[in-house]
């Protein structure tokens, strides 16, 4: 499950997101800033209910954007791509007075989903294609 958000950064919502993800076995990454990427693998139940957990009234800026399954033949974890869930964090650009507003280096964002076989979501997530470094 891949979700798109405006922003990531109050430490509650990234503790919750973390929290969400252990508890119910999950896999993936949370990349803070902006935008705020969430990636979450595992049993397809578990990743609805995160989805169900972390969004709230308040959150308005948050869309599931792609979902992809697979069907597993016992043991999920050989379809997995990330082996456990971690924390996201790229060169940030910008630093506007005291607020934590500053937007990830989305380069290194796709070269990271290329090196986890998931490019095809750089495209999805932001309608563009984007170029690696070596191109």
């Amino acid at each position: 499950m891949w979700i798109y958000s405006h922003h990531i950064y109050r430490q509650e919502l990234r503790k919750k997101i973390f929290d969400c993800a252990k508890k119910l076995n999950l896999t993936g990454f949370c990349l803070t800033g902006k935008p705020g990427i969430i990636c979450v693998e595992g049993i397809k139940g578990n990743c609805e209910e995160f989805w169900h957990l972390i969004r709230y009234p308040n959150w308005k800026h948050i869309s599931c954007k792609h979902v992809e399954s697979a069907e597993a033949h016992g043991n999920e974890d050989h379809l997995r791509r990330f082996h456990s869930f971690e924390d996201l964090q790229f060169q940030a650009h910008g630093d506007y007075g005291l607020r934590n507003d500053y937007h990830m280096d989305l380069g290194q964002f796709r070269e990271f989903l290329k090196e986890h076989h998931s490019e095809h979501v750089f495209q999805i997530l932001f309608g563009i294609e984007g170029k690696s470094y070596d191109n």
